[in-house]
């Protein structure tokens, strides 16, 4: 309901960096192909499921959410190397998140060099190597930008997950930042539901019917990602809050793009925009489809399922609304 780009893949299952902080649920899965080229193709030619049907445009596709497309994995099957050419000879959008530096290879550097594509690199800070045992560091990843920089639509840093001890180094790593070309930064909180991997400071909040989940205070995460937007202003970053009650402290409410691209049309039909004029796609039964997961409750879990997209965004902003005017009422006491 938040996103631009809530079309997503990943080409594998599993992950071999092993990064501590990472919240997939298959993180410690020995890893096997998972989206076919197949199911990619089918499309970017306008093939649609029940959880797609809602989008009858070219929406960029997001790929690498729950795992990295260029672990080393990809070594032996080459399954990202057969998207990115389907990707490359299509010309069609895409937003590819990574820590790898698999993509500065000769192989797939001439092949994204090719591509429509926005390229998201995890690199957060040098100190969080402990945090990612088998990625590459933090300077292999600044090379890897520079070169890629300069092929790509645009390049932005990641700073996913955001944790408390890492302001200074964030601050002091906008120059480098831009002297390797990257456009902007995504800053957000870490997030863990695991209690074995909770940092300190972290918060406990109770949910009914998914178990509890550990979070920063969002005041606090306020106050730090002011800080390092001026810094990014400073040197001509932009800056974008991936974090879901702060989009509006970004520079552009796009989290995962900023300032609008030919090609890139995000779906702007989401609870952060106000937009009221919906294609005739979104009107139609069984396009809420895909929101059925939102809720454990069976009655929301059938009504969405013949409901139209736009009933439902619709029913999501009025509750939102909701939610803020009963804060502010809070507030005052």
């Amino acid at each position: 309901m938040w996103c631009d780009y809530p079309i997503k893949f990943d080409s594998y299952r599993g992950c071999e960096f092993g990064c501590h902080y990472c919240y997939s649920i298959n993180r410690d899965v020995i890893p096997t192909p998972l989206t076919s080229v197949r199911e990619v193709v089918s499309f970017i030619k306008g093939k649609r499921s029940k959880t797609t049907n809602w989008c009858d445009w070219m929406i960029p596709l997001r790929w690498g959410v729950m795992s990295d497309p260029f672990q080393p994995c990809e070594l032996k099957y080459k399954r990202s190397l057969q998207i990115l050419k389907e990707f490359a000879d299509r010309y069609y959008p895409f937003i590819v998140c990574t820590k790898s530096t698999m993509l500065q290879e000769p192989e797939y550097f001439d092949l994204i060099k090719e591509c429509n594509c926005v390229l998201q690199v995890t690199a957060c800070t040098p100190r969080y190597s402990q945090y990612e045992p088998n990625a590459p560091s933090f300077e292999e990843r600044l090379k890897m930008i520079e070169k890629l920089s300069k092929v790509v639509k645009r390049v932005i840093v990641r700073i996913q997950p955001y944790t408390p001890h890492i302001k200074d180094d964030v601050i002091s790593q906008i120059p480098l930042y831009k002297n390797v070309g990257v456009y902007g930064l995504i800053a957000e909180g870490y997030y863990i539901n695991d209690s074995k991997r909770v940092f300190e400071g972290m918060e406990k909040i109770p949910r009914i019917s998914m178990g509890p989940r550990w979070i920063y205070d969002s005041n606090w995460l306020m106050e730090h990602f002011k800080e390092v937007k001026t810094r990014c202003k400073e040197f001509g970053i932009v800056f974008l809050a991936g974090q879901d009650d702060m989009r509006d402290l970004g520079d552009y409410r796009d989290c995962c793009v900023g300032h609008p691209l030919k090609d890139f049309i995000g779906n702007k039909w989401n609870i952060n925009y106000d937009c009221m004029d919906f294609p005739d796609i979104m009107n139609e039964p069984y396009t809420g489809h895909v929101f059925k997961h939102l809720s454990s409750d069976a009655d929301y879990r059938i009504w969405s399922r013949s409901a139209s997209f736009k009933h439902i965004i619709l029913s999501a902003r009025f509750a939102k609304r909701m939610d803020e005017l009963c804060s502010q009422v809070s507030q005052l006491g």
